[in-house]
């Protein structure tokens, strides 16, 4: 669990924020919140960025993720969506033909798990050589893979790459 959000006394409730921007599992909950109950109102992968109300009675959430940009909604405290805020829609993406991300774990030599991420060529076919380009981690101001809409031009490089025939490999 990253933070507490809010807490709502007059429910007895508190509300934690989880942070999902890294595509794989969270680290393990402390001793003391294993016996809590956890509910995540949002199911879909990416990133979540709440801000809650003062009275803890809503929220708003800036959802992104790798293949969709970000879009703002509200929902009450027990994760109903009340409205739809800044949806973001850029048609213009599909004339891109983007190919998905993949995310997924390894093990390093030492047994340290990687978190990672690639794209293949729109023409991959498994078991045909194929060019690979490789970006790793530069350390904790920088982490590269990311569930989340990028900002900046690396991602559409990544994509134009791929495009050429590469297979984009990111780890951390």
């Amino acid at each position: 669990m990253s933070q507490v959000e809010a807490v709502d006394e007059a429910k007895g409730v508190v509300l934690l924020y989880r942070d999902r921007t890294i595509a794989h599992r969270a680290p393990a909950l402390p001793r003391f919140a294993r016996r809590l109950s956890f509910r995540s109102h949002h199911q879909r992968s990416g990133t979540h960025g709440i801000r809650f109300s003062p009275s803890a009675a809503s929220y708003v959430d800036t959802y992104s993720n790798a293949m969709t940009p970000p879009r703002r909604d509200t929902y009450a405290a027990d994760g109903s969506k009340l409205a739809a805020l800044e949806e973001d829609k850029v048609p213009e993406l599909a004339e891109y033909h983007l190919s998905p991300v993949e995310f997924f774990t390894i093990k390093s030599h030492d047994g340290v798990t990687l978190n990672c991420s690639m794209i293949k060529p729109p023409q991959f076919r498994s078991g045909k050589k194929i060019s690979r380009a490789t970006f790793t981690y530069g350390g904790p101001h920088a982490q590269v893979v990311l569930n989340t809409w990028s900002r900046s031009a690396i991602f559409l490089w990544h994509q134009m790459m791929a495009k050429k025939g590469y297979i984009i490999f990111l780890a951390r």
